[in-house]
């Protein structure tokens, strides 16, 4: 019975070394996804916001010429953002004009709708409009790009993993 005792105290020292090991690598590791919005010259994040594969956002802005509604919708992907539809109001420069296969083009309430794009993007940079308005929908929260970044400036968005120390703002 004695011959248990250096035993177990050995066992719970290597069982207290892997759960303290396990947890340092989970507070490190890059495990959490999280949509970016970073200064454009100089990649410094402005804002990390937490999100899950497959959520989606949106991105609602006013075009600077035909000063009509534009709606983007993007899925959260592998490391991507993915778009996935457009709305707009009225036709002209920058905006779609064909539609490729497996894509749908439909006309709803004075809104054209292009969906079914499923274009994978690993960044989408703007340049945040003194006129657009740039406002991020994700979940219940809206996002105005111009309280993130000054207008004139440009800002990448990215999906990346954040450690949990990064999540818990660190």
């Amino acid at each position: 019975m004695a011959a248990m005792g250096p035993f177990r105290r050995h066992r719970r020292a290597v069982t207290a070394a892997i759960l303290f090991v396990t947890a340092a690598a989970l507070t490190v590791m890059p495990l959490f996804p999280a949509l970016i919005i970073a200064d454009g010259k100089t990649g410094t994040a402005l804002l990390a916001i937490p999100v899950s594969r497959g959520e989606h956002i949106a991105l609602h802005y006013t075009h600077s010429i035909h000063r009509t509604p534009v709606i983007e919708t993007y899925s959260i992907g592998d490391d991507v953002l993915v778009l996935e539809a457009v709305r707009f109001q009225s036709y002209g420069i920058g905006m779609p004009s064909d539609v490729e296969p497996g894509q749908t083009f439909t006309v709803k309430n004075g809104w054209f709708h292009l969906d079914h794009l499923n274009r994978p993007l690993p960044h989408l940079d703007l340049r945040i409009g003194y006129v657009a308005n740039h406002t991020l929908h994700i979940g219940p929260h809206r996002i105005s790009l111009a309280h993130v970044a000054t207008p004139g400036s440009w800002v990448r968005l990215n999906v990346k993993r954040e450690t949990l120390w990064q999540r818990m703002g660190g």
